[in-house]
């Protein structure tokens, strides 16, 4: 089956908790948790956007809970010879795949185009 064909456009897929942190000298903690959505759309758009789960110890105050939540990225998916999801964004390739049990999860290969910085990333199709 084309993995495409399991993806539900235009419903978001959250990621796990995150957080922004920061140590301090002195220690003192601040933190800002958020979550990360990607939605895919029918004319083969991609957005990876950001949303704070709570207003605790942000290092910035407001700022930083804007600047979260005003994050996104717009991309293009595809889906190439080898059958797996690929998102291009300007600075960032994604290439992955739903589970095959748990066809909701998405999951993905983070790799920068400027950097040689990878890393994995996995969302869950939110049922709201």
């Amino acid at each position: 089956m084309n993995p495409l064909e399991k993806i539900k456009l235009g419903k978001p897929y959250k990621s796990g908790p995150r957080a922004s942190t920061d140590l301090h000298a002195g220690g003192i903690f601040f933190c800002t948790p958020y979550e990360e959505i990607i939605t895919f759309f029918e004319d083969g758009v991609v957005e990876i956007s950001s949303s704070v789960i709570e207003f605790f110890r942000p290092m910035d105050g407001q700022a930083e809970i804007d600047k979260i939540n005003e994050f996104k990225l717009v991309g293009n998916y595809l889906l190439p010879a080898r059958e797996y999801i690929e998102c291009q964004f300007e600075n960032l390739v994604m290439v992955g795949l739903p589970l095959n049990e748990n066809p909701e999860i998405l999951t993905f290969h983070c790799s920068s185009k400027t950097a040689s910085h990878q890393y994995s990333a996995a969302y869950k199709l939110d049922f709201v």
